[in-house]
């Protein structure tokens, strides 16, 4: 297909004690957790779940901000946290 990784993006953690590959210097490397499809992922698994937490917590914060100033019906609010504050 052509896909290519873009190593200004990605980044990369190493486990254990092996070696490091040759050639994947070009990868930022990322000592505490790295992130992978929206969930942090890293050696101290406290730190990496409540980063995970506070990342949707200030989205859903974002999105109630938007939404706090508009005059809406208790329907109307029901909606909005159904798709809006749930879906993340």
């Amino acid at each position: 297909s052509g896909a290519k990784i873009n190593e200004n993006k990605s980044t990369i953690m190493y486990y254990g004690n092996g070696a490091r590959s040759p050639g994947r210097q070009a990868f930022i490397e990322e000592k505490a957790s790295v992130r992978v499809l929206g969930v942090h992922i890293g050696q101290d698994q406290k730190a990496a779940r409540d980063n995970t937490w506070k990342e949707v917590l200030n989205k859903m914060n974002n999105t109630l901000g938007l939404w706090k100033m508009r005059k809406l019906t208790l329907k109307g609010k029901v909606v909005m946290l159904n798709s809006l504050i749930l879906s993340k």
